[in-house]
């Protein structure tokens, strides 16, 4: 057995009919009533169709002529299974009305819904003669229910993916509403029914259960989203992070919307990646250390034997080469730590308003020498007087010295440098350092920012790294700059970086960065009496260098000991004006050896220099909170050193 049918409008009234359709009594008086407001059709005991109004026929796209006479059959659409036809008969077979949904085929082939009563006539026996049904066109409804069950689907997918719940709770009665991913999340059955707020207390992991239910009274009390991260125990015993989103009721007092993501996965991505970060670092400060101790060894005994100004003019230039080679491979070790650093999150800059012109003349000073040997003219012009910028100052220096050192290194003989300054937008400077090189081919300018990328320049003599330029533009843009290239191929580049421009009453004094003061030459001291000092260090090359440096100086003694044990008896015993003090000593690391003589009324007021090859970030402040009066990092430039040393040594006979 099949389904009735829906079928369309039609004009013939009840009234009309008569003759070859015999309709039961009652089905006429119904039909007069319904034909013109309702999808209607009649069908005989054997399933044919007697009669169907002009709504049928414009629902089913058939006409009456095509319909009466034909079974029902002709609408079967095939979406219901024969037993829904079975039961449907069934109940019209026992005198008793159908209430259903039906879907039926239009002509065209395509599917329409119906909400249908099938009411069946009996003879004065009591069976069944005709089946009126009554038919109301649902299809739009049912598009529309299809449609939002496919949105709900999606949407429950999108939950399990994302593993994404939303939750209800109210403050004044303690029950909650949660969804079924909920129960998944927190490894509930949702067949235990709703859960209170104290069930939801309990599944807080007890480390978070305070700071959650501080969270819950700011939630309640103040308007607008809220998020909280926080740990759930499921009853297992897995414990899962839970990142919370919320939003108070404003028209429910009390009650409390929001959203519960499982965020577990990415809170142990996290964790790896802040331990690999900090194996990073801690593999790079152990590399660094181990790097610098042996450098300064190569750079300070080759600086040695050139002040000592004996060497025949071969092994001159060889203890040249030495220095050079040794600071090129320093440079490098310096610039893979920054942009590790920098890649890592760890860099910290302190921006502050800068006098340029100053920090500019102290850069010049630094690549004038090279400028010299390669017959170049330095020149350095600000267009706008007086000028400051906002930046950290030793990370602008470091970025002006590449670009000048750049600006020097890939020049022609006897061309020229020149560094300008000068305001270019209300709010902001541009520093602009100009040479007269062979210039850079526009396709491959893109690739000046990139890492290790020299352009080609690695086969040539001229050293480079490929990293300055990269450090350069992350430390421009952290401080908020901008930094670009203008280059034409045989004439020469433009390297430019632009800063916020400071303005102020008054001109602000610029702050010198720790290490940045460098004398020429060895001072003598500025007091010609006696001075002693005492160097801690274990590594016996170290102190070899220390000594023979300050063999020529007469003004002062050195004493050195290569265990922290006995340096400290020696500083009991030698009271010294000064103390050099190495971080990485067996037995004893140095901050443990300061904490002993700062504790002690007969040291504590003796000056101590770290001389350590510790130079990772944070390194120096630590240092220097620690009660250090000075850092310096290996390998030592011996300028640097000796004003250190000369400058403290005043202070203690001051």
């Amino acid at each position: 057995m099949s389904q009735p049918v829906h079928t369309g409008v039609g004009e013939r009234s009840a009234a009309d009919m008569a003759g070859p359709i015999e309709l039961a009594p009652e089905a006429r008086r119904l039909l007069a009533v319904l034909d013109r407001h309702a999808i209607v059709s009649v069908t005989g005991c054997d399933g044919n169709i007697v009669y169907v109004n002009e709504l049928f026929c414009e629902v089913s796209g058939y006409s009456r002529e095509e319909l009466l006479g034909q079974n029902h059959r002709i609408l079967k659409s095939g979406v219901h299974p024969q037993d829904f036809y079975d039961r449907l008969w069934s109940d019209l077979i026992k005198g008793e009305s159908w209430h259903g949904e039906l879907c039926n085929r239009r002509k065209d082939g395509s599917m329409y819904w119906v909400a249908s009563t099938i009411v069946p006539f009996s003879d004065e026996a009591g069976l069944p003669t005709q089946y009126i049904s009554i038919r109301t066109n649902i299809t739009a409804l049912k598009q529309t229910q299809e449609a939002l069950g496919v949105a709900e689907s999606r949407y429950l997918e999108a939950q399990r993916i994302a593993r994404l719940g939303h939750w209800m709770v109210d403050l004044t009665t303690g029950t909650t509403d949660w969804c079924q991913m909920v129960y998944e999340l927190v490894g509930l059955d949702a067949a235990t029914g709703q859960p209170t707020l104290q069930v939801l207390y309990e599944l807080i992991h007890p480390d978070d259960l305070e700071r959650f239910r501080a969270a819950v009274i700011c939630v309640r009390a103040t308007p607008g989203p809220h998020s909280l991260d926080a740990r759930i125990v499921r009853p297992d015993g897995e414990i899962r992070f839970m990142q919370l989103r919320c939003l108070a009721h404003q028209e429910q007092f009390g009650r409390i919307m929001g959203t519960v993501q499982d965020v577990t996965e990415e809170k142990l991505r996290e964790f790896e990646l802040e331990q690999a970060s900090r194996a990073k670092s801690e593999f790079l400060s152990r590399m660094s250390h181990e790097l610098r101790t042996p450098m300064h060894a190569i750079l300070g005994f080759a600086q040695l034997m050139r002040i000592e100004g004996k060497l025949a003019e071969e092994h001159a230039d060889s203890v040249s080469e030495i220095l050079k080679a040794g600071r090129h491979l320093l440079e490098l070790i310096n610039e893979v730590l920054d942009l590790s650093r920098i890649e890592t999150g760890r860099q910290i800059l302190c921006p502050e308003p800068v006098q340029l012109e100053t920090l500019l003349q102290e850069c010049l000073v630094q690549v004038e020498a090279d400028a010299r040997q390669k017959g170049l003219t330095l020149v350095q012009s600000n267009s706008s007087g007086a000028l400051w910028a906002f930046a950290d100052r030793l990370r602008l220096r470091q970025i002006l010295l590449n670009l000048m050192s750049n600006a020097v290194k890939y020049n022609h003989q006897g061309g020229s440098v020149t560094v300008k300054c000068a305001i270019t937008e209300p709010d902001w400077l541009r520093i602009s350092v100009i040479d007269t090189g062979s210039g850079i081919d526009e396709a491959r300018q893109a690739d000046l920012f990139t890492p290790f990328n020299r352009l080609g320049q690695e086969a040539s003599a001229i050293e480079g790294t490929g990293i300055g330029l990269v450090i350069a533009k992350r430390f421009t843009e952290m401080m908020g700059g901008r930094i670009g290239v203008a280059s034409k191929k045989g004439v020469g580049s433009t390297f430019w970086i632009e800063l916020p421009v400071v303005f102020a009453e008054g001109e602000p004094v610029a702050r010198s960065s720790p290490g940045v003061e460098q004398t020429t030459g060895t001072s003598q001291g500025q007091d010609k009496e006696g001075r002693t000092i005492v160097y801690i260090e274990d590594n016996p090359a170290n102190l070899r260098f220390m000594q023979q440096l300050l063999k020529r100086r007469q003004d002062i003694s050195l004493f050195v000991s290569e265990d922290p044990y006995n340096g400290l008896q020696l500083v009991r015993r030698e009271h010294p004006h000064l103390i050099l003090l190495d971080i990485n000593l067996p037995g004893m690391d140095g901050y443990s050896v300061l904490k002993q003589l700062k504790a002690d009324k007969l040291t504590r007021s003796i000056p101590v220099i770290a001389v350590s090859a510790n130079a990772m970030l944070g390194d120096e402040e630590i240092g220097r909170a620690a009660g250090f009066i000075d850092y310096l990092t290996k390998p030592l430039d011996l300028d640097v050193l000796m004003s250190a040393i000369d400058r403290h040594l005043a202070s203690t006979a001051a």
